[in-house]
């Protein structure tokens, strides 16, 4: 089974060429990183564990002391884990996907994204539902710890939307992951990362979080 960290340091963390080796570069506060399978190694006084990422693309070894183990979330329940398996599946499968708004051509926004995944996935969204806000009011709202796989996440003021307007919205792999699939660029900008896996315990997103809620064909 693969193992994915997180990284978890305020400043950051460098990535070498071989443990206690040469810096090649450096992973931000919150990064979701996955182990290459590579056997951790002790150097400088530190355990090494070898990791890759998508954004930014970078394999190397990181100290383990600032790699906190991701937990995956288990099954729900209710018997909807074949569907819920089948959206993330769908969210993966547009991994790197760029970012524009309005879409077009091979880009996506937040909302496309969404309604392309659960069309895939055979929960699509109803008719003429099209923007992140029109697709939080056909979604039932749940606690945020009740959150599975599948789930919801909503934001506002991304950009001036206005209070309790959802400006942006991903995927949530479960409550306790501190991760969904969603599809943004940086600020004020179109392109990369976007789609991708996002940590939505950082300040930007906590700050601009809405609610959290479960779709329409979800059980």
């Amino acid at each position: 089974m693969t193992t994915t960290y997180q990284v978890d340091s305020d400043v950051g963390v460098n990535v070498r060429d071989a443990p206690n080796g040469h810096k090649i570069g450096g992973f931000m506060n919150g990064t979701i990183v996955t182990a290459t399978g590579d056997a951790h190694e002790t150097a400088g006084g530190h355990i090494w564990v070898k990791v890759s990422a998508d954004s930014p693309p970078l394999t190397g070894w990181v100290a383990a002391d600032f790699l906190e183990e991701q937990t995956p979330p288990p099954p729900p329940a209710d018997g909807s884990g074949d569907v819920r398996q089948r959206i993330i599946a769908a969210a993966q499968r547009r991994q790197g996907t760029l970012y524009r708004m309005p879409p077009g051509g091979a880009t996506l926004d937040c909302s496309m994204f969404l309604l392309k995944v659960f069309g895939e996935a055979g929960v699509p969204f109803p008719p003429g539902v099209r923007t992140a806000e029109q697709i939080r009011e056909v979604c039932t709202p749940i606690a945020d710890t009740d959150v599975q796989p599948g789930d919801l996440l909503f934001f506002e003021n991304t950009y001036p939307a206005g209070e309790g307007v959802a400006s942006h919205c991903g995927i949530s792999l479960g409550a306790g992951t501190g991760q969904m699939w969603d599809c943004h660029a940086f600020p004020g900008e179109a392109g990369p990362p976007g789609v991708g896996l996002t940590n939505v315990r950082t300040d930007y997103w906590q700050q601009h979080w809405l609610d959290s809620r479960r779709p329409p064909g979800l059980k």
